[in-house]
């Protein structure tokens, strides 16, 4: 009646009934349960709280929300079939149709790591392991999705830095104008690194079955891109500029005809192909 367990850190569990094993120093909560730990509140179905190792485990039904900070950013809301708190360790699992939505963006896979900073207060990675994407949100890449992703974050715990796309990789990035999509990436493996805006993509390395998808502007043709290789950079102000591709070049443009428009279909292939772009806008020069 009434269980309220408190531990290290300021974590709070309330649930109507529990089992204490001295053996093992684990708290067993077989009903509903509730958690606080500072901006983070949570509830579920079951769990299990390690007094050794100070880790509490929601065994089903897990919900965790996460409170905007003082600046009103950093809010979330997520879902899984279980999720586990590692204090000590500073890090949070969501295991099992996880599914976290904030700050625009909705991020998800079979299972989620988030590694926080010594003080639990910001985010320093996340680890999605299985059927992973990532979808929305302001600046940076409209989508992301592969069986694996992982992401590093800068000091603020908001700004992504760096992405690592594994298996099945595709990279979806903002075209010139607003929601407009624009060069889609795909490859069995992204790296992407971003300028300290968290927004604009700096560099790009992509191995394994590339294809590139440039959309035509302008009247324009669009333009595909498939080689073995590819190997991208810019600048933090201005975004990709030069693009080398390598292995089995194949590209090819091709436009519907319309009123006053010609057909046109050209495919031309090379050992290695350069590439020259203006920021979030098609090809300006291919050699």
């Amino acid at each position: 009646g009434n269980v309220r367990l408190t531990g290290s850190g300021g974590l709070e569990v309330t649930a109507a009934e529990a089992t204490y094993s001295g053996t093992t120093d684990v708290v067993t909560i077989p009903g509903p349960v509730a958690f606080t730990k500072g901006r983070m509140t949570g509830a579920g179905v079951g769990a299990t709280y390690d007094q050794g190792r100070d880790v509490l485990w929601i065994l089903d039904q897990a919900k965790v929300d996460v409170a905007p900070d003082k600046a009103g950013t950093g809010g979330l809301k997520a879902v899984a079939k279980k999720a586990g708190f590692a204090r000590a360790e500073h890090y949070m699992v969501l295991d099992g149709a996880a599914r976290i939505e904030g700050e625009g963006r909705v991020t998800e896979a079979n299972v989620v790591t988030i590694r926080m900073t010594p003080d639990d207060e910001r985010v320093q990675s996340l680890e999605l392991r299985g059927n992973s994407r990532i979808t929305g949100g302001t600046g940076g890449p409209q989508s992301m999705a592969a069986r694996d992703i992982d992401l590093t974050y800068g000091p603020d715990g908001k700004t992504l830095q760096f992405a690592k796309l594994i298996e099945g990789a595709v990279l979806q990035l903002p075209g010139s104008g607003a929601g407009a999509s624009g060069k889609r990436i795909a490859g069995d493996t992204i790296d992407m690194g971003l300028a300290p805006d968290g927004s604009t993509v700096t560099s790009l390395n992509v191995n394994g079955r590339v294809q590139v998808d440039l959309p035509g502007e302008g009247g324009g043709p669009a333009k595909r891109i498939k080689s073995a290789t590819m190997t991208a950079a810019g600048a933090p102000g201005s975004g990709l500029q030069n693009a080398q591709f390598g292995g089995g070049v194949e590209y090819r443009e091709t436009r519907a005809a319309g009123r006053g428009i010609a057909p046109a279909d050209r495919t031309a292939r090379s050992l290695k192909l350069t590439v020259d772009t203006r920021p979030r806008r098609a090809v300006t020069t291919a050699t």
